[in-house]
């Protein structure tokens, strides 16, 4: 008897691992490709393709500084195309600086002191964050001792066409950033504190000299001339 209970229990055993075996890959055959991709989009990020201006003839790492100032219009060609596809903006800075004094402040003084030193600070437009005033940033002797990248992006557009599935941070306001923890670390920086950052936008001046001048003579003012700024100037005044 014990004998039969034991090959019954072989042969059940054997049937359900053959079951199973066959759901396991009639799934993985059907379903296969799919998780494939997604395990493909988690590495090297949700897209495909991007499109640069035309007159970047020998395409983007050959001419990445775009003295130029060759830009892509989205919301032109949002317009034109009528939302159809599932596009998205974004605008790197490489070679951007990065700096704080903000670490040395908060380890030199007690909690008084701070207080009293941001009570100086003008809040943002929308209310939510406040910042150090503009003639204590701009012109000043601030070290930018940190080389990075400065990414803007429409998260918002990002998450609704299902681009960047990782990124869970809700839209950010004036005045906000998002840094890594490896630089934080290196800044020696927590969540609220100030960073200043100085990147190189000459080409987005180039191109906003053309968009003006575009329309400088309709609206009865002199152009400007693509010399009023220089490549490289980091306080430029236009």
């Amino acid at each position: 008897m014990g004998r039969k209970k034991f090959h019954f229990c072989l042969s059940f055993c054997s049937v359900f691992v053959v079951v199973w075996a066959s759901l396991v890959i009639n799934t993985l055959t059907e379903r296969g490709p799919i998780i494939f991709l997604k395990l493909a989009e988690s590495l090297t990020g949700q897209f495909d393709g991007i499109i640069y201006p035309s007159g970047l003839d020998d395409g983007p790492d050959i001419d990445y500084e775009n003295t130029r100032g060759l830009f892509v219009n989205y919301t032109k060609v949002m317009e034109i195309t009528d939302n159809k596809y599932n596009l998205a903006p974004r605008k790197t800075f490489c070679g951007s600086r990065l700096g704080t004094d903000y670490s040395n402040i908060r380890t030199s003084y007690d909690e008084y002191y701070m207080q009293e030193y941001e009570r100086e600070f003008l809040r943002t437009s929308d209310g939510q964050t406040t910042l150090p005033k503009p003639e204590n940033i701009y012109g000043s002797n601030k070290d930018y001792p940190y080389q990075t990248c400065v990414v803007l992006m429409d998260t918002e557009r990002e998450r609704e066409i299902h681009l960047g599935a990782k990124y869970k941070y809700p839209a950010m306001t004036e005045g906000q950033c998002l840094i890594n923890k490896y630089m934080a670390d290196q800044m020696n920086v927590v969540e609220g504190d100030v960073v200043y950052n100085k990147f190189d936008i000459y080409q987005n001046l180039v191109s906003l000299i053309d968009e003006f001048n575009r329309i400088a003579f309709d609206i009865g003012v002199s152009r400007i001339s693509r010399e009023a700024v220089e490549e490289g100037n980091d306080n430029q005044q236009l």
